[in-house]
């Protein structure tokens, strides 16, 4: 998930958000405006309940990213490269660059976070009891006891056994740990993660006649879950063919050619368009007075239309070199691959004794597994 808004560092860790997360605070709000809280605590102006409303929704997005902080604390103190936290419409998700080393590190990571929001859930209910038995705002009351509730349910959810909620990686260390295969273990967790998010677009549709949006809302996650239980799956199956290789026996050789060229003369001098030469997945583009100007996909010279090509010049579908990541061909594939999937970057440079001896992607080292 891609940040659009970086709001700075909490404990070290970068924390930004997506434009969906506004939408889901704004409904939040309405909803417990307009809704929850004049039912819960009748009496109130709508100024109060708007305030009210907005309030909790800020303070529920607050346990939310306590909730990811909590996952990126923990994997920083195992040692782990922690990218960030990006909050979104679906909730929160912690970017960490590489995977947990073992199946117990693995599960102090995923725990940690079900376990803040656990304990966030509880002290509201109980500061909820505590200002209503000395007879406090209902409405602050209901604030407490929306909030208190809310999380421990989110606690509850995330621990549902099924990737990628936490309490499939819960699953999948437990996996890993007895059967010592976490590729076989990830699979599983997938498949799980599967079932679970159909039962759950199922119960929210059916739902939805009585519930209106919250049912709705089930199947939204339901239908979330699914997809992303399937691609992990689908990545783990990737990963087990890369086990073992380095980017050295994944590397693919770079075409050369002159970047001053247009796209249609490139395509059809150096990338063989409209034949059946072979076509180099990524061009090394020449500039004048030497060197090279950047690393240009061919797909996307091929992507302008026919008739526009004429008015590109290969060199501005190229990114320089400076800005692609760089790998030796010792490291391991699995590695470069996850590095380069973490920081959606799609080229690499391979280089050894300062000479670029290839490039690599993660389409063609998915193409290699394969």
């Amino acid at each position: 998930m891609k940040e659009n808004v970086r709001l700075g560092r909490i404990a070290g860790v970068a924390v930004g958000f997506s434009w969906s997360l506004l939408l889901f605070a704004g409904i939040l709000a309405l909803l417990l405006g307009s809704g929850r809280f004049p039912a819960d605590a009748p009496g109130y102006t709508t100024t109060a309940y708007v305030v009210a409303g907005l309030f909790t929704a800020v303070a529920f997005l607050a346990g939310e990213l306590a909730h990811e902080i909590s996952h990126a604390l923990v994997a920083r103190k195992a040692g782990l490269e922690v990218d960030g936290i990006v909050l979104w419409l679906m909730g929160g998700y912690t970017r960490i660059a590489e995977p947990p080393a073992s199946p117990a590190e693995e599960f102090r990571i995923a725990a940690a976070g079900p376990a803040v929001s656990l304990v966030l859930g509880l002290a509201c209910v109980v500061v909820a009891l505590g200002a209503r038995a000395i007879g406090l705002s209902p409405l602050a009351v209901a604030v407490l006891k929306w909030l208190g509730v809310i999380n421990v349910l989110l606690a509850v959810f995330n621990m549902l056994p099924g990737a990628p909620l936490d309490g499939g990686r819960v699953v999948h260390s437990a996996l890993w740990w007895r059967t010592g295969d976490k590729y076989r273990a990830t699979r599983t967790a997938s498949r799980a993660g599967t079932i679970l998010g159909f039962l759950l677009v199922g119960m929210g549709l059916l739902g939805s006649a009585y519930v209106g949006f919250d049912g709705l809302w089930l199947a939204l996650v339901g239908f979330f879950l699914m997809m992303a239980s399937k691609a992990e799956g689908g990545a783990a199956v990737i990963m087990q063919a890369l086990d073992g290789l380095s980017v050295g026996n994944v590397v693919v050789q770079p075409g050369y050619g002159p970047g001053w060229f247009t796209v249609d003369a490139f395509l059809r001098d150096y990338a063989g368009a409209g034949t059946a030469a072979f076509r180099p997945p990524a061009f090394l583009l020449e500039q004048w007075g030497g060197g090279y100007a950047g690393l240009a996909p061919t797909a996307a010279m091929e992507a302008v239309a026919s008739a526009e090509r004429y008015h590109y010049r290969a060199s501005q579908f190229a990114t320089p070199l400076m800005q692609l990541m760089v790998f030796s061909p010792e490291v391991p594939a699995i590695d470069a691959l996850t590095q380069m999937s973490t920081r959606k970057a799609d080229w690499a440079l391979v280089v050894a004794s300062g000479q670029i001896v290839g490039v690599v992607s993660p389409d063609t080292m998915q193409s290699i597994a394969q």
